[in-house]
């Protein structure tokens, strides 16, 4: 098991006043989420619960998620860019990786495609982790990105297709609006020769929606595996008695696997301490895996970013708030 690069509930000094208006908060929300994290002052999850009164009542911080707790299960690597968006917003984020990523059981698969690749081959990235693994694999090998060479690149959505830009490598194709399989397989479709193969590097337990889409249609899809999704914890330590306690606002799920794995770490009768606390959900896919599970889920953005699951998130917390905010004192 690898232990949690950060389990801790931040509080951002450098959060910027309540932006006012939809698109303010789209801007600061995509701007927070696509940029790398900061440092932030950290207090132990045990005072969240302090921390929460004391945020809930100042009325110098009028943003869209002062004084709310928010629970982030990404994996160690990928949590940072979510705990800035969130912080930016107000939130005081509680870090607690529930998956873990580490290479696939035999790298034989992607070493064979690799020795094949030739200019012109489409090569299509699921997640920025798939890039990731990828890039690792190829400076074992003693290559790097160039020995990629002439390939076109398909990414599923924005964030797939930073991580490309960053890691110095051309983004030939990204679904117009639906960041999810269905969306990349369908912006494929209509680019792709008849009968043109296809390259899809990804993780050991993929979905197939893509696979098949594009195969049912002639193309040939070479699937290789890059990376495995592994439990990142033992428990739920500490976050475990905030989820009794009800110190926790919003859990935030960005994949199916951190549902699975989140939910496998809850105590008999744990499930209880859900109804607590609001779901966020980044995509149907993983509202789906929330909702098999029961879990009742309160958000999922139209747009399948992590920009666009912010925001939504916002404006669900804001809109929570609107009903109280025209009470008297002392109202009940």
């Amino acid at each position: 098991m690898t232990s949690p690069a950060r389990a801790s509930c931040c509080i951002c000094p450098w959060a910027v006043r309540s932006p006012s208006g939809r698109s303010a908060l789209r801007a600061s929300a995509a701007a927070s989420a696509s940029g790398a994290a900061v440092s932030a002052s950290a207090i132990p999850a045990s005072q969240v619960s302090r921390e929460r009164s004391a945020l809930s009542l100042s009325p110098t911080l009028p943003l869209p998620l002062a004084g709310l707790a928010v629970l982030n299960l990404r994996a160690a690597e990928d949590a940072p860019a979510l705990t800035q968006a969130l912080a930016a917003l107000g939130a005081r984020v509680i870090e607690w990786p529930v998956i873990a990523f580490a290479a696939p059981q035999s790298w034989a698969p992607f070493d064979e495609r690799f020795a094949r690749l030739e200019a012109g081959d489409w090569i299509a990235f699921t997640s920025a982790t798939a890039l990731r693994f990828t890039l690792l694999r190829l400076g074992q090998l003693g290559q790097d990105r160039h020995a990629l060479g002439q390939a076109r690149f398909a990414a599923i959505g924005r964030g797939t297709a930073r991580a490309l830009a960053e890691a110095g490598l051309p983004v030939h194709l990204t679904p117009p609006q639906q960041f999810q399989a269905e969306g990349l397989r369908d912006a494929l479709l209509a680019a792709l020769r008849p009968g043109e193969p296809v390259w899809l590097p990804r993780a050991e337990q993929g979905r197939e929606a893509l696979v098949e889409g594009l195969a049912q249609a002639g193309h040939r899809v070479c699937v290789t595996p890059v990376y495995r999704t592994l439990p990142a914890q033992a428990g739920l330590g500490p976050v475990a008695e905030l989820l009794e306690r009800g110190a926790v606002d919003w859990i935030v799920f960005t994949s199916a696997a951190m549902v699975t794995h989140f939910v496998a770490l809850l105590p008999p009768g744990g499930r209880a301490w859900l109804s607590r606390a609001r779901i966020a959900c980044l995509g149907r896919v993983t509202a789906q895996a929330a909702e098999q599970e029961g879990l009742r889920v309160a958000v999922v953005p139209a747009r399948q970013d992590l920009a666009g699951l912010v925001e939504a998130l916002a404006e669900a917390a804001t809109a929570a708030r609107a009903p109280l905010a025209g009470k008297p004192a002392g109202a009940p």
